[in-house]
């Protein structure tokens, strides 16, 4: 036993260098595919065309780095968009992969879905869970040596502390930001430490020491150096610095029209604005603020429209125009009516969105507790392969010596063991053949005898329906109260003819061919419209030897969903798959149509069906569709409900 052990060993290492080799092979053809999906999202600004190709990326991935890869951008993608729920959901699943080729990938991972978890949930409002992993992370980049996720923690970190008004410990993290060996950080820390005295402290010479600290580490961003200006100018104005106030903002205001910075040109003339009516020179002030009015209608800016009506008001006052005065408060009741209208409504829906995000949160608190007991399962499993794997090796070992060992004294007899093995092989082969004809027959006698029963169930329920209705047909006279009898009959044999349709299963579903079947269907659809559907289904033995009435079920599922696609959605392209992880089945469904709002939109028959399709199957499923955006629908079912109900 002790000369098995090192062979032993060597052959576990082996196998192991091999896998861990291939993987790493996978993981670099998934990087290089990501590094030109990456291009077009941060440096092209093809923000869609980036998004399809990750989600493709994480579907048809050859490795979990790869499809981590493209979760967190495909995260990324909808802070941007603000659709906040998807991008927890995406940073979640970038949180979820495991299979890595090395332990600097997995911190990686972790660190970046991390990242966006956090800033999912800062966006979102919900502020504990926010701080609690920003905090994680902080510990964890520093425990790794990872410097520049460590300050963009920090500053991540700083933001929501200073976002919560708790300002001090927001001053004591931008503090350690500043300490960043990058240029980039340390101008955000100062930059965010000036904005605390001022906003916050009121003290305007020392966030100007803090302005001036950002501007010598912009290294030419021109645009972050007018923005630190004005606010260096609009400080000096509040400690009575007017003259070299109204110079700085008149400098930037040149320097925006030269660089087509509109923002920041925009706020110093409304600073200016302030100053010239506090200083009587309102010709001044009404010659800046009237093209500003004009911009402000024709972006949409509510808030600055109420504002310029305001100040036009008081500049006509002070002018003495009280016509024109009085012309200019109208306007603003008018259109601070209207902003309260949509405030109103604004905070309606803020309500229902808090709403539906407490519900969906604890779905996932009881999807968490599910990916744990799976992780426990895994794991269980994992020791088993590995015991039957190391039971293997020793039995292919001792085989091998026993072999050597006696390997002239039993050349006969292998012969023989050959001889017999072909034999044995082929009477099992028949015995298998027969059994296989066997229950194909039987198969098809109980779908016949199926058959005939609900044909026996349309002739007696159907043919005596109609029966009766032709006899009344004869014997009325025209214009007879009759007809309402006559009516209701046909309603009632249309609604059992529903029933007994509604009952029967597609036709070419089979226990064995369910999968193929599936394609067929597809491909049908895919020929006769003008729709791309991309269609997978993994483990198809499993998903084969699923129970009937199950695979059924989400044959219904299907085509409700592409018959909503056909008629409502004006989509392209489809996404369809079909898989099973552990215990689990899951369909995802996706297309790239019109989408609709689901805030807004009441459920109709076709989703309430599906829902109550899910909920018959004892699964879950999240529909997330938004306008312009197509929809997305999933669903989960344990694939051996039927068998748990029957021991039950």
């Amino acid at each position: 036993m002790n000369k098995i052990s090192p062979i032993l060993f060597l052959l576990s290492f082996w196998i192991g260098f091999s896998q861990n080799t291939e993987l790493k092979i996978l993981e670099e053809k998934d990087r290089q595919s990501m590094n030109e999906i990456s291009s077009l999202f941060f440096k092209q600004s093809k923000e869609n065309e980036a998004y399809e190709k990750a989600l493709k990326l994480m579907k048809k991935g050859n490795s979990d780095s790869g499809k981590s890869l493209a979760t967190s951008l495909i995260s990324s993608y909808f802070s941007r968009m603000h659709s906040l729920d998807s991008a927890v959901y995406y940073a979640e699943k970038t949180l979820a992969y495991k299979n890595f080729s090395t332990d600097s990938i997995r911190r990686k991972r972790y660190i970046m879905g991390s990242m966006n978890l956090a800033t999912g949930y800062f966006a979102k409002g919900i502020i504990d869970k926010a701080k609690k992993i920003y905090i994680e992370g902080i510990q964890k980049a520093e425990e790794w040596g990872d410097t520049k996720n460590y300050y963009g923690f920090i500053v991540n970190l700083g933001n929501l502390y200073y976002l919560n008004n708790e300002y001090e410990k927001a001053l004591e993290l931008y503090k350690k930001g500043s300490k960043s060996p990058e240029d980039r950080v340390k101008m955000m820390c100062n930059s965010s430490m000036g904005n605390v005295y001022a906003s916050a402290f009121k003290n305007y010479e020392k966030s100007n020491e803090y302005y001036s600290k950002a501007l010598l580490q912009l290294n030419g961003n021109l645009y972050f150096e007018l923005s630190l200006k004005l606010n260096i100018a609009h400080n000096l104005l509040k400690i009575g610095k007017r003259e070299e106030a109204v110079k700085e903002f008149k400098n930037i205001i040149k320097e925006s029209e030269k660089l087509g910075y509109y923002n920041q040109g925009r706020q110093a003339k409304e600073y200016l604005i302030e100053v010239y009516i506090e200083s009587g020179k309102y010709q001044k002030a009404e010659n800046l603020l009237m093209p500003l009015l004009k911009d402000y209608k024709k972006k949409g800016n509510l808030k600055d429209e109420l504002d310029a009506y305001a100040f036009l008001r008081k500049i006509k006052e002070e002018k003495k125009a009280y016509q024109d005065a009085f012309s200019y408060s109208e306007k603003y009741i008018k259109l601070n009516d209207s902003i309260n209208k949509l405030q109103h409504e604004k905070e309606i829906n803020e309500l229902e969105v808090k709403f539906e995000t407490l519900q969906k949160e604890k779905e996932i608190v009881v999807l968490k507790k599910n990916e744990e007991l799976k992780d426990q399962e895994i794991e269980q499993q994992a020791m088993v392969r590995n015991i039957i794997l190391i039971a293997s090796i020793l039995i292919i070992i001792a085989i091998l010596l026993l072999v050597r060992f006696y390997f002239q004294k039993l050349k006969t007899q292998q012969k023989l063991n050959k001889a017999q093995e072909e034999f044995n092989y082929q009477k099992i082969k028949a015995l298998m053949k027969k059994q296989e004809l066997e229950l194909v027959k039987a198969s098809i006698e109980g779908q016949d005898n199926e058959r005939k029963r609900l044909a026996r169930g349309l002739h007696d329920s159907i043919g005596n329906n109609m029966a009766a209705i032709k006899l009344q047909f004869e014997t009325l006279p025209e214009g007879s109260e009759k007809l309402n009898k006559i009516k209701n009959d046909l309603s009632d044999t249309y609604e059992q003819v529903r029933e007994l349709s509604h009952n029967l299963l597609p036709r070419k579903i089979r226990q064995n061919d369910y999968a193929e079947v599936l394609h067929e269907y597809i491909k049908n659809i895919d020929e006769i419209s003008d729709l791309k559907i991309n269609f997978s289904v993994t483990e198809k033995e499993i998903i084969n030897q699923t129970d009937k009435y199950l695979q059924s079920e989400i044959f219904s599922i299907l085509q409700e969903l592409i018959s909503n696609t056909l008629k409502h959605a004006n989509a392209k392209t489809i996404d369809i798959q079909l898989e099973v992880i552990e215990e689990t089945i899951y369909l995802s469904y996706e297309d790239d149509g019109v989408g609709f709002d689901t805030s807004k939109l009441h459920s109709g028959i076709g989703l309430a069906n599906m829902k109550d399709r899910v909920a018959q199957l004892s699964g879950t499923c999240i529909i997330d569709s938004h306008p312009k955006r197509g929809t997305l629908f999933r669903m989960e079912v344990d694939k051996d409900m039927y068998l748990i109900s029957d021991v039950v």
